[in-house]
């Protein structure tokens, strides 16, 4: 599991073995059964978590339902964003789609990280650009494309998605009701027979 966390990182932002010596005791590991939560709305989100198995939902409840935000799988680094930098209570939750082997670091430990390792701080602020960029991103496509052009960018772009998230929960990603998801679904594959 530290191999994979070394190499995930090492990807993005080379580090030093004396950084890594530092670092690497930071990481507490932490499993995590199919449909168990990990942050729950008003609680304040005190770790980052590095997914070596498994897959991670951010989601939130309006109305009696479940919003779906995000999927997150192996490789990934996974933590309420607001929550964590500003340590409030955060209006989203965190579970597993399955079973997940967990790498957690905490606020107060990635703080004294970054603090003693350049390399890692720069790390850092890669991976909080790239969340930011595609929350910017998210909120266009559901502000200017259909549920098709969602659907169908869903399969083409993330298709562990699609394989491994039950479809209420896509649904609800999509933005749609699940009746809707499988009206799509029929229509699509319709669509992919008769271009055959």
């Amino acid at each position: 599991m530290y191999d994979t966390l070394k190499a995930t990182v090492q990807s993005v932002q080379p580090l030093s073995e004396a950084e890594w010596a530092l670092m690497l005791p930071m990481f507490r590991y932490q499993a995590v059964k199919k449909g168990e939560q990990i942050l729950q709305a008003g609680q304040v989100c005190h770790t980052i978590d590095f997914i070596a198995e498994g897959a991670l939902r951010i989601f939130f409840n309006y109305d009696g339902k479940d919003i779906s935000r995000q999927f997150f799988f192996e490789r990934a680094f996974v933590t309420e964003l607001g929550s964590f930098l500003t340590q409030q209570p955060s209006r989203y939750n965190i579970d597993a789609v399955e079973p997940c082997k967990l790498l957690s670091i905490s606020y107060a430990d990635l703080n004294d990280l970054y603090e003693k390792s350049a390399s890692f701080l720069k790390f850092g602020k890669l991976m909080s650009d790239q969340t930011a960029i595609f929350v910017i991103n998210r909120n266009i496509e559901l502000a200017t494309t259909s549920a098709k052009e969602r659907y169908l960018a869903l399969m083409h772009e993330r298709p562990k998605v699609m394989s491994r998230v039950p479809l209420h929960m896509i649904a609800s990603y999509l933005n749609i009701t699940p009746e809707a998801l499988s009206r799509l679904r029929r229509d699509i594959a319709k669509t992919d027979f008769s271009a055959q």
